[in-house]
């Protein structure tokens, strides 16, 4: 994987080392330290200041990283709210851009919700 860079998609990137790391059957108390190599800017800034008994622990360096970038319920209501069709958007794309959004803004910080539009 490359390096989490300022002005990439922190979620996105985040999912994708998650689905990377399962698919590699890496066991999750890895996941924190070989993301960590990764990080770069605010992200290793995050990781850099957390407590080491909190940065061996993957759900603890992602809410931290979430943070440090101000990602969290208020964010998802903004870009859900700010929404615009891209060029060259078909419906089912805009439909599954919007649902996914609205799951984030919904499941931020709480027990996953189940949404069915």
């Amino acid at each position: 994987m490359t390096r989490l860079l300022e002005g990439n998609d922190t979620v996105h990137y985040l999912a994708t080392f998650k689905q990377l790391a399962t698919a590699c059957s890496w066991p999750q108390k890895q996941w924190a330290p070989r993301l960590a190599g990764l990080l770069t800017g605010k992200a290793r800034q995050a990781y850099a200041t957390m407590p080491t008994t909190e940065c061996q622990d993957y759900s603890q360096v992602k809410a931290a990283i979430l943070a440090k970038y101000e990602i969290n319920a208020e964010c998802y209501h903004r870009r859900f709210r700010e929404a615009q069709v891209k060029k060259g958007d078909t419906p089912k794309e805009l439909y599954t851009r919007l649902h996914e959004i609205l799951e984030k803004w919904l499941n931020q910080g709480e027990q996953p919700i189940n949404v069915i539009v």
